[in-house]
C-alpha cells in the first residue's frame, strides 16, 4: 500500500544515504535528524549501515523531512 505523499521506501533509502554522504549538504546529519524527528545513530543505523529496518514510521518521518529540508534548500537557492 502506498502512502500518499511519502517516498517510497527503496527510493527513500538510496536517497538519504546519498544524502548523508554528501558532504555539501547544507545541513549537519544531527540537525536533519532532529528535522525528522529521529536521533542521529537512528537515522545512521537504518539508512547508512542499514542494521535496522526501514519501518512504515521511520519512512514517513524522514519523507517529509527531507521533503521540508528539500524545499527551504531551493528556496534559499533562489534567493542567491
Amino acid at each position: 500500500m502506498a502512502l500518499e505523499g511519502v517516498i517510497p521506501k527503496r527510493e527513500l533509502l538510496a536517497i538519504i544515504k546519498r544524502f548523508i554522504k554528501d558532504q555539501n549538504r547544507g545541513i549537519s546529519v544531527k540537525l536533519f535528524a532532529e528535522l525528522c524527528g529521529i536521533n542521529k545513530e537512528h537515522l545512521l543505523d537504518v539508512f547508512f549501515y542499514r542494521i535496522h529496518p526501514l519501518t512504515e514510521y521511520i519512512q514517513i518521518r524522514v519523507s517529509k523531512g527531507y521533503k521540508s529540508w528539500e524545499k527551504r534548500s531551493e528556496e534559499h537557492t533562489s534567493e542567491l
